[in-house]
C-alpha cells in the first residue's frame, strides 16, 4: 500500500467515526459528491438512538419495515446508511430498494445482503451500504427501503435520535403491508450522485 492511500485510508476511517462500512470500496471508487436524498440522522456521535428500534423478524410473527423516500431529481442511489441491529438467531438480514405501488411497498429493485450485524444495545454503529452499479431513482417517484431479517432471526431497526415520527409501512405475517403516517422511524440516509 502507498503512502498517499494508508493517508487517505486514514482520513476516512477517522471521518467516518462510527459508520461500520460493510463494503469494501477502494478510495477511487468513492463518489467525490454525494446527495442526500433522504435523511433522518443525528449530528454526530448520536446519529441514532442505541437502546430503541422497530423489531425485524423471520421468527413468528415475521415482520418486517419499510420507509419511503421521494427524490427531487433524476439519481443514482449509490448508498444506504442504515441502523440495523442484530438481537438473536443468524447475524444476517437484507435491505433493499422497492418500488412503490399504490403508496405501499410494491417489488424489489435491489437487495443487498448483510452479515455481522452490530449487536442491539451494545454497538451503535452505522451499517453503510454501498450499491455498486448504482440504482436509478426518478424524480418525483417514491421508493422505499425495506428491512428483512435472515430465516430464523430476529433484529432491530433501531430509531431516530430524536424519536421522530413519520411515513413507515409494516409487514406483520403473511398480512400484506400496512402504513401508519405517525410511527416511530428507524434512522435511514439514502445519498446519490447525478
Amino acid at each position: 500500500m502507498k503512502k498517499s492511500e494508508i493517508t487517505l485510508l486514514c482520513v476516512v476511517l477517522l471521518t467516518l467515526g462510527n459508520i461500520r462500512v460493510t463494503a469494501q470500496t477502494k478510495p477511487a471508487d468513492l463518489p467525490s459528491s454525494l446527495i442526500t436524498i433522504y435523511t433522518n440522522l443525528g449530528p454526530r456521535p448520536n446519529w441514532f438512538n442505541c437502546h430503541a428500534g422497530l423489531r425485524v423478524s423471520q421468527i413468528a410473527p415475521t415482520e418486517e419495515w419499510a420507509m419511503p423516500f421521494t427524490p427531487q431529481g433524476d439519481y443514482l442511489l449509490v448508498e444506504v446508511q442504515i441502523a440495523l441491529t442484530w438481537v438473536s438467531g443468524f447475524n444476517k438480514a437484507t435491505v433493499s430498494i422497492y418500488t412503490d405501488q399504490g403508496g405501499l411497498p410494491g417489488t424489489s429493485i435491489r437487495d443487498y445482503p448483510l452479515s455481522n450485524l452490530p449487536k442491539f444495545g451494545v454497538s451503535c454503529y452505522l451499517d453503510n451500504l454501498k450499491f455498486s452499479p448504482g440504482v436509478k431513482l426518478q424524480k418525483g417517484k417514491q421508493y422505499w427501503v425495506v428491512a428483512k431479517a435472515a430465516n430464523l432471526s430476529n433484529d432491530k431497526w433501531n430509531l431516530t435520535y430524536n424519536g421522530a415520527n413519520g411515513t413507515i409501512a409494516r409487514k406483520l405475517g403473511t398480512a400484506g403491508w400496512t402504513v401508519n403516517n405517525s410511527a416511530p422511524l428507524g434512522a435511514l440516509a439514502v445519498l446519490a450522485v447525478q
